[in-house]
């Protein structure tokens, strides 16, 4: 059996213990080697993509989802009905994020591969979201990239992921394209109801250091910013979204660096916000905070103050975004790379 790590169970009891009624999700990675599990079971049993479609060798590590059994491993062993069954969890998070970190937009896979892997993909979500439907929890996922990348909202540059491939891209070409079909969330809902038994997709927010001046537009931050500031709000407008900062702590023991990504994410975050989303700002999971023994789950000052409703919708001139609350204004400067939220209004 390919066993992985413990079910994670006693903080969410913590949890309800305290607050009964407040929905909590267990984390898990789309990755089964940080999962925790047997990792020379599953190369052994061929659940792992062995090479690309050039012949070249890959390490054990990514599943081949194309495999319906693949699938089928990953709902029973790293979901499981001990997850499903657990009076503690309302729902599971899967981490990953799913289509990027699974090579679906991998150069040396065909677009033929390239598709195949992200419809297993999308199968094994659904496979998920049966399973915990028929125990009243839901599912959600971070898909691993933005709208404005698949409909080309944003014609000045690409967000990460790449550009999903073209509807007549031959099947056996190579190329940097990912392969997504044009209805990129329904292909991963389906069916599915978003708030009964799947939520619509997280996205991992990750701004300003992940997002703002990756490969996929030229490491230009400006376009990065605005890029994320757009598809931040496309992608709320469709229901429950969560966002993240995962390059953020509050000593400023590196001169304040981290402290300005905390304040460029949650200014990002606030201009675009829409009902039913939320965010959050640390490191990652297995992180410390620099310079001291604490993992990566800060509290943050700014989190005390009123924000209240929003006074209007986002305002955008150029490359500068800014929106009024009831007890604050939030303004974003993309050129600058800096922000300025005034609090007490």
């Amino acid at each position: 059996m390919a066993e992985c790590h413990a079910h994670r169970s006693a903080g969410a009891a913590r949890i309800k213990a305290v607050s009964p009624k407040k929905p909590v999700f267990v984390y898990r990675q789309i990755s089964a080697v940080l999962e925790g599990c047997n990792v020379t079971d599953l190369a052994e049993r061929g659940l792992f993509i062995k090479h690309d479609d050039r012949g070249q060798p890959w390490a054990p590590g990514i599943l081949d989802w194309r495999l319906p059994e693949a699938q089928q491993w990953y709902v029973d062993n790293v979901v499981g009905l001990h997850t499903a069954t657990d009076p503690n969890f309302d729902g599971i998070f899967i981490d990953g994020p799913l289509a990027s970190s699974q090579k679906v937009c991998h150069p040396n896979l065909t677009v033929a591969s390239k598709r195949a892997l992200f419809a297993g993909l999308a199968s094994m979500v659904k496979k998920v979201a049966v399973l915990l439907a028929s125990h009243n929890k839901v599912v959600t996922a971070s898909l691993g990239s933005h709208y404005s990348n698949l409909t080309e909202f944003y014609p000045e540059g690409y967000t990460t992921g790449g550009m999903v491939c073209a509807k007549d891209a031959p099947l056996d070409s190579f190329s940097s394209c990912c392969g997504y079909g044009e209805d990129y969330l329904a292909e991963v809902v389906g069916p599915f109801v978003p708030g009964e038994s799947m939520f619509a997709p997280f996205r991992q927010f990750n701004i300003p250091s992940r997002d703002f001046g990756d490969a996929a537009h030229g490491g230009n931050d400006t376009l990065g910013c605005a890029a994320a500031v757009i598809d931040a709000e496309i992608e709320m407008a469709s229901g429950p979204a969560f966002y993240c900062n995962n390059d953020a702590w509050p000593n400023t023991t590196d001169g304040g660096v981290a402290v300005a990504r905390h304040n460029l994410s949650m200014a990002a975050y606030l201009v675009a916000s829409r009902p039913d989303s939320y965010w959050s700002s640390g490191l990652h999971w297995t992180d410390l905070i620099p310079n001291t023994k604490l993992h990566a789950w800060p509290h943050w000052a700014d989190f005390k103050y009123k924000l209240g409703k929003p006074a209007g919708n986002m305002q955008r001139k150029g490359y500068t975004f800014s929106r009024r609350f009831e007890h604050a204004h939030v303004s974003l400067d993309c050129v600058a790379l800096t922000s300025e939220i005034q609090w007490g209004l």
